[in-house]
Order: C-alpha cells, then sequence, then structure tokens
C-alpha cells in the first residue's frame, strides 16, 4: 500500500505541472490576431428577387476565418499555415469583449446589406425604369469607437442630428456636421429606439491633433430600406457571417437577378470588397487569404478592390502555373465589375 502511495505522489508530481503547461497553452490568450483561409457563400441562394432571372453561373463572395487574441497553442499552430496572417491588435481593440466585437461586425454586415440593395436597385433603374426600392436615410450609425472615462456614444447608436442638422437635411449635410462635432456640439442619438440629447465632452467630440482632425468613433450610414415595398420585392437570408467585404458581390448578384443580362456568362464569379450607395468598391482586410479560398474553390475569376491590388495580385502569383485558371481582375467601381465579367 505504500508503495502505492507513494507511486501514485510520483505520478502526482510529474503530471501537475504538465497538465499545468497544457492549461496555460491553451486558455491564456494573447495580444495576438490571426486570420486564414475561410471559404466562399453563393449569394445566389441568400437573395431572393421577386420574378428574378435565371442565372446559368454563381456570383459568390469570400470570407476568411478571424480569431481574436488568439492562444498560445493557436499561435505556434498559425506558424505552420504559411497562408495565416498573424498580427498584434491595437490597445483600443483589446478593450472590447467578444460581444462587443461580434456586434460591431454585425453593424458592419448590415449597413453592407442595406448599401447593396440600394445600390443595385438604383443601377438596375436605368436599364429599366420600373425597377425601385423605397428607402429613407436615418442617419450614421456607431460601428467603432475608442473607449474611454467618460465615453457617451454606444456601438449602435444612430446620430441622427449634430448642431441642428439632421438626418432629413441628407447624409452629405450630416457627414459634413459630423465633422464639426467638437466640444459643446449638440448632438441627437437613437439607442435602441430611444432618442437621447447629448451636449459632447471631451471623450465623445472629435479633435485637432498637429492640424489634423480626429475621430473617438467610427460610423456607417444607416438606411431603413424597405425590401417587401420593392419593385420588384427582395428578402435576403443569412450567411453567418460579418463584416462589410461582401458588398461587392451582394451588389452584382441582387443586379444580376434584376436585369436581363446574365453577368456570371456560366462562370463561378468570385470577389471581395466594400460598396458605397454611388458603386465605388472600397478595402477590406484579408485579401491573401481570400484569393486563395477562391483559387481553392475553383473560381473562374476573383474581383479585387483596387485598393488591395498590390496584396492580392502578389498572393495570385504565388499560386504557381495554375493560376491561370483563375482570372484576377482589379476593380475601382461597380461599372468597372460589369465591365470585366462582360469581357472574361
Amino acid at each position: 500500500m505504500k508503495y502505492l502511495l507513494n507511486k501514485n505522489k510520483i505520478l502526482f508530481i510529474i503530471w501537475i505541472p504538465i497538465f499545468t503547461f497544457i492549461l496555460i497553452i491553451t486558455l491564456y490568450r494573447t495580444n495576438y490576431s490571426v486570420i486564414t483561409t475561410g471559404d466562399i457563400t453563393n449569394l445566389s441562394s441568400l437573395i431572393n428577387v421577386e420574378g428574378e432571372y435565371n442565372s446559368s453561373g454563381s456570383m459568390n463572395s469570400v470570407f476568411v476565418y478571424s480569431n481574436d487574441r488568439i492562444s498560445l497553442f493557436q499561435k505556434w499552430a498559425t506558424s505552420l499555415d504559411p497562408n495565416a496572417y498573424l498580427y498584434t491588435e491595437s490597445d483600443s481593440y483589446l478593450e472590447f469583449s467578444d460581444a462587443e466585437i461580434y456586434k460591431m461586425g454585425v453593424i458592419q454586415k448590415n449597413q453592407s446589406i442595406e448599401a447593396s440593395v440600394i445600390a443595385a436597385y438604383n443601377s438596375a433603374k436605368e436599364v429599366d425604369n420600373t425597377i425601385n426600392i423605397p428607402y429613407t436615410f436615418k442617419g450614421l450609425i456607431v460601428s467603432y469607437l475608442y473607449k474611454s472615462d467618460g465615453m457617451q456614444f454606444k456601438l449602435g447608436d444612430i446620430i441622427t442630428s449634430i448642431n441642428g442638422v439632421d438626418a432629413h437635411s441628407g447624409r452629405d449635410a450630416l457627414k459634413k456636421a459630423y465633422k464639426g462635432m467638437l466640444v459643446g456640439s449638440s448632438v441627437k442619438i437613437l439607442r435602441d429606439g430611444v432618442e437621447y440629447d447629448l451636449v459632447l465632452n471631451e471623450s465623445s467630440s472629435l479633435y485637432y491633433k498637429d492640424d489634423s482632425l480626429y475621430t473617438h468613433i467610427n460610423y456607417y450610414e444607416k438606411y431603413d430600406v424597405k425590401y417587401s415595398e420593392g419593385s420588384p420585392k427582395i428578402s435576403i437570408g443569412s450567411s453567418g457571417t460579418t463584416g462589410p467585404s461582401a458588398g461587392l458581390m451582394q451588389t452584382l448578384a441582387i443586379y444580376n437577378k434584376l436585369t436581363e443580362t446574365d453577368y456570371t456568362y456560366g462562370m463561378r464569379v468570385v470577389g471581395t470588397g466594400t460598396i458605397d450607395l454611388d458603386g465605388n468598391v472600397g478595402e477590406i482586410g484579408g485579401i491573401e487569404q481570400k484569393v486563395v479560398a477562391a483559387f481553392k474553390n475553383n473560381a473562374d475569376i476573383f474581383l479585387c478592390p483596387l485598393a488591395n491590388y498590390s496584396d492580392g495580385y502578389k498572393q495570385y502569383q504565388k499560386l504557381g502555373s495554375k493560376r491561370e485558371r483563375m482570372a484576377f481582375v482589379c476593380v475601382h467601381t461597380f461599372s468597372d465589375a460589369l465591365e470585366a465579367l462582360a469581357n472574361a
């Protein structure tokens, strides 16, 4: 019995540090985040337009897997993936909880869908003037903020008025007023449907540094889009992803269903990029991993934002000789994308 007790004691002494080591490398969260190769989403199955035109190919967005504040074990595993991108987060980002990070992504995704629908319908109306979607500009929705003592805004707040300039004055007027949102400014917001009046303090206002204007918050334009009142009606399902990077492809997928010309031309079209109401395609993150994901999913053509062209094309070159089966095209606007597909 004494022998068994001594043996178990020895085993216990051996396993305690091993178990502790495993706990530390798997549970301790670092300041590192990682982006790895994801997958594509066929938007045709998510977007439904009344009386839509059929398509011989598909419009696909592409997403990456993003893990924030990874463990020491995940950091080691990342070193084994040649396509992974490891980076350190900013101090301000590290202050957010997982729930807040997810909420930011959802806000970005929702505003991306609104912009895509409006941009697609407005473009399609130039082809067929019976196409229309009712929408109203509601204000500027807070999508990111720098936490500090006295911060008066919260994620999801909708700024509806600044110093007497409200959403009814139009998006350009309210965005211009935003640039004058300094200490003492009078601001109206909608928070969970309730209106609040704020007089801005130093933690919430814009400020000057070295003759440049800086902000404590970031925003997206917020619209009330009447999907069920569109001509034709439209509904969009959930893909389970977050962020704004599917904007361009959502716009193309909707436009393709609204107009008679099939802009897929039988191809598997994959791309990325944000979109605004004017059809401008904006920069996104994780371009290298998205190029790889598109290639692995047998894309015929990949649409890359102009702002991401340098990094995207370098990754495209790394795909080797087989890369020629996937065309790589740089686009700056929605019109550029349509032209690229017509010429593919």
